[in-house]
C-alpha cells in the first residue's frame, strides 16, 4: 500500500511503516521506555510527506508527554489508503502499542451502531420511521410518545441524558428494562438531547426486528464486511489524582451500541476509509449512496453542530467536519471526517477521567490539532493543559484536606476554631453530603458506579466524611455536657 503526501507539496511515495515512539511511563515500565526508544528513533512514519508526518509526530508525542498518557495511535486516512499510522507509548501490561492493540471506542461506539441500523434498514429487516411501541411494548413511556427509531439516533426522543443503568455485566435487555419507568423530558422530535440510553434502545429494536443478538449483527453488518478484527475488551488507565494506573473495566456487552465497541488502528482505518467512500468496499455494495449521505448529514440541531446518525455535522477551522468522539474512564478518543478534502483522522487513548474538567478531553484536542495540521494551520494553544487541570484539582483538594484535617486536631485537643461549632458542624455534613449525592448525579452514575470510577474522589470524600464525623461527634458530646 503506498503512502500519499498530507501537504500543499508533492513527495516521492513511498511505502507506508507503522511509526513507535515510547512515551512518559512509570515504574516497572521504565525500562522498556528506554529500550523502546533506543531501539525505535529512527524508526520511519506511515506517511510520504516527511516534513508533516514529523510535525504531526512532533505534536502528537508533545500533546501525550505533557498529559501523562502512557500509550496512543494515531490513524489517518483516505478513502483508498492509509496515510499515516502511529503508535506511541505502552498499554496497561508495559507493551509497546502497535498497530493491532485494541482500545475501547466510548461513545464513538454509536458510528458503528447507525452503521448496522442503516445496513438493516436498506435490506428492508427495519425502518427508521418504526416506533418503539412497535417492537418494545414494555417501553411504556417511550412507546406512548410515537417515538421512532430516528428519533433515537437523532437523539430526539426526549430521553434525559442521565437515566438508570443495570450493572456492567447485565445484557442489552436488562440496560433496556432499566428505562421502563424514566419520564420523557421532551416530546420526541422536538429537541437534540445527548442520552446513551438511545442507542440502547435502538439496539434493542434491532434485535427484536431481526432475532439476532447486536453483537451478531454487529459482526455479521460491519465487523466481517469491513475486515475488522475481532476485539474483546483491553485494560487502560484510570487517573488517580494526576498519575494513569492500570485498571481492566468489564467487558460490559449490553453496552455495546452505545460505548462499548473495541478496536484497533487498524480497525479505525478500514472504518474511516469506508465512511469517506460511496458505500462500496471490495468490489461490494454495503450501503447506498443515499443511504451514506443518511449517516452523515446532520438532521437537528445540537449547538453548535447538527446531529445525524451516530455522527455529528458541524465545521472546524472553515472546513466542513463530521466526527464524533468518546469517552470512558479508561480509555478516550475522536474521530473526524474532513469530506472535502478526502480525509479521515482517529485519535485513541488508553488514559482518561470522567471528572468534569473544565477542558476539552486531549484525544478531542489532539484529533483537532491534526485536522488544522492538514487544513494548514497551527495547533491551538490551551494555557491549560488536561494534566495541569488535574494538578489544579488536586492541590486545592488537597488544601481542603490538610486544613480539615487540622481542624478536627484542634477540636480533639479542646481548641475548637469555630466560633459556633455545632453550625459548623451543619455546614460541613451539608457539604460532604452535597458532594457525595450531587457529584455522582451529575455525571450520571449511581454512588457505586461513582466509586469504581473515580475512586480516587471517592476516597477523598470519604476521608472528608469520616474527619467531619469525628469533630461532629465530639462538638456534640461537649455540647451535651454544657
Amino acid at each position: 500500500m503506498g503512502g500519499r503526501c498530507i501537504s500543499a507539496h508533492q513527495a516521492p511515495r513511498q511505502p507506508p511503516r507503522f511509526c513507535m515512539h515510547a512515551l512518559w511511563r512509570g515504574g516497572a515500565a521504565a525500562a522498556l521506555w528506554l529500550a523502546a526508544l533506543a531501539i525505535l528513533s529512527g524508526a520511519g512514519l506511515a506517511c510520504a510527506a516527511s516534513v508533516d508526518s514529523e510535525a504531526i509526530d512532533s505534536h502528537v508525542r508533545r500533546m501525550l508527554e505533557t498529559n501523562h498518557v502512557p500509550g496512543a495511535a494515531v490513524v489517518i486516512v483516505d478513502k483508498d489508503e492509509v496515510l499515516f499510522l502511529g503508535g506511541y507509548g505502552v498499554d496497561a501490561q508495559g507493551t509497546i502499542v502497535t498497530d493491532r492493540k485494541p482500545f475501547r471506542l466510548g461513545s464513538m461506539s454509536k458510528a458503528f451502531t447507525a452503521l448496522v441500523t442503516m445496513r438493516l434498514v436498506e435490506q428492508g429487516t427495519i425502518t427508521l420511521d418504526a416506533q418503539v411501541s412497535s417492537l418494545l411494548p414494555d417501553l411504556a413511556k417511550l412507546g406512548q410518545s410515537g417515538a421512532t427509531l430516528a428519533d433515537l439516533l437523532h437523539h430526539t426522543s426526549g430521553l434525559p441524558t442521565r437515566t438508570p443503568q443495570a450493572g456492567p455485566s447485565d445484557p442489552l435487555s436488562k440496560h433496556v428494562d432499566a428505562l421502563v419507568d424514566v419520564s420523557l423530558v421532551a416530546p420526541p422530535g422536538t429537541r437534540h438531547i445527548y442520552s446513551s440510553a438511545n442507542y440502547l434502545v435502538a439496539a434493542r429494536m434491532l434485535e427484536r426486528a431481526s432475532g439476532a443478538r447486536f453483537s451478531d449483527l454487529l459482526a455479521r453488518e460491519v465487523s466481517a464486511p469491513l475486515g475488522l478484527g475481532a476485539q474483546s475488551g483491553t485494560a487502560g488507565h484510570r487517573y488517580w489524582t494526576i498519575w494513569p494506573i492500570a485498571h481492566r473495566p468489564g467487558e460490559e456487552q449490553g453496552r455495546l451500541a452505545t460505548a462499548s465497541v473495541t478496536a484497533s488502528a487498524q480497525d479505525m482505518a478500514q472504518f474511516l476509509r469506508f465512511q469517506l467512500g460511496d458505500g462500496r468496499w471490495t468490489g461490494k455494495v454495503l450501503l447506498s449512496t443515499a443511504g451514506m449521505r443518511r449517516m452523515h448529514d446532520g438532521a437537528v440541531d445540537g449547538g453548535g453542530f447538527r446531529y445525524a446518525l451516530g455522527w455529528r455535522e458541524g465545521t472546524l477551522r472553515g472546513a466542513r467536519a463530521i466526527h464524533h468522539g468518546g469517552v470512558l474512564p479508561e480509555h478516550q478518543g475522536m474521530m473526524i471526517l474532513l469530506p472535502d478534502q478526502g480525509i479521515g483522522i482517529a485519535v485513541l487513548l488508553n488514559a482518561s477521567s470522567t471528572l468534569p474538567l473544565p477542558t476539552r478531553p486531549t484525544s478531542h484536542r489532539l484529533a483537532a490539532d491534526t485536522a488544522g495540521l492538514i487544513l494548514g494551520s497551527e495547533p491551538l494553544s490551551f494555557w491549560v493543559s488536561f494534566r495541569a487541570w488535574l494538578m489544579v484539582l488536586w492541590t486545592g483538594l488537597a488544601a481542603l484536606l490538610l486544613h480539615h484535617g487540622y481542624s478536627t486536631m484542634r477540636i480533639l485537643s479542646g481548641r475548637d476554631p469555630a466560633e459556633r461549632p455545632l453550625r459548623a458542624t451543619s455546614a460541613d455534613v451539608a457539604i460532604i453530603l452535597a458532594l457525595i449525592i450531587g457529584l455522582p448525579a451529575y455525571l450520571g452514575l449511581s454512588l457505586p458506579q461513582f466509586a469504581r470510577q473515580a475512586p480516587d474522589i471517592a476516597i477523598w470524600i470519604g476521608v472528608m466524611f469520616a474527619l467531619t464525623a469525628v469533630g461532629g461527634l465530639i462538638r456534640i458530646r461537649r455540647w451535651r455536657r454544657t
